[in-house]
């Protein structure tokens, strides 16, 4: 029974449209071979009033590498996550 509620999940996801809106279509998302490194850059910004200290990174898994600028960040500023994963 477990495995028949997997496979339909995993049909109703595979059958969602994309979400993204840095791609126009399904056809235009980059395609990442798993053999290869993945390295990107966030930019992460403090909307807020009040300055924000970040206290740690928390990677999903040992392979995922997560870098900040700053760990502080004054109101209305921004700084860059870098996110590598090999």
């Amino acid at each position: 029974m477990r495995w028949f509620l997997l496979l339909l999940c995993a049909v109703l996801v595979s059958a969602a449209e994309l979400e993204n809106t840095n791609v126009s279509s399904p056809q235009a998302a980059p395609v990442y071979a798993e053999h290869s490194p993945f390295a990107t850059s966030v930019n992460v910004r403090n909307p807020h009033d009040r300055a924000v200290r970040i206290e740690r990174l928390d990677a999903s898994c040992s392979c995922m590498q997560l870098e900040i600028g700053e760990h502080f960040i004054l109101p209305h500023q921004s700084t860059t996550l870098t996110v590598s994963v090999d």
